[in-house]
């Protein structure tokens, strides 16, 4: 057996890996800010700050239960990305999921759980949570 060399095999994949992290780099092309459970901010205020690529919507739930407000606020969401899918972006779109702080941290959790799946599905799509 005599070993062989494939350098150009090794250059194409490191280019492929070169363009693929530049692709990461770049700015998103649209934005998407979800506010969960935050009624005293109004999505409408925001949205008018915001560029043209730009949407602000707020994720509401009038349950009291603590389960269904968690599944309306997952529905919601995937709902929202379904839309964004849908509208079939140019580049890349930044979603990032807002949660009231101190609120309910496994509602955070989830909806990042969300993202994380939507990530794998769809590479131009990033997410940021905040809480």
């Amino acid at each position: 057996m005599t070993p062989v060399w494939k350098e150009k095999a090794i250059a194409e994949r490191g280019q492929a890996s070169l363009q693929r992290s530049s692709e990461e780099t770049l700015p998103p092309t649209e934005l998407l800010v979800l506010l969960c459970d935050l009624p005293g901010i109004l999505a409408s205020r925001i949205q008018a700050h915001m560029s043209s690529h730009g949407r602000c919507r707020s994720l509401l739930s009038s349950q009291r239960r603590r389960e269904q407000r968690f599944q309306d606020a997952v529905v919601q969401l995937i709902q929202e990305l379904q839309c964004l899918q849908q509208s079939r972006p140019a580049g890349q779109v930044l979603v990032q999921v807002v949660v009231a702080h101190g609120g309910e941290p496994s509602l955070l959790e989830a909806l990042v759980s969300v993202l994380k799946t939507a990530q794998q599905e769809y590479p131009k799509l990033r997410g940021q949570s905040a809480a």
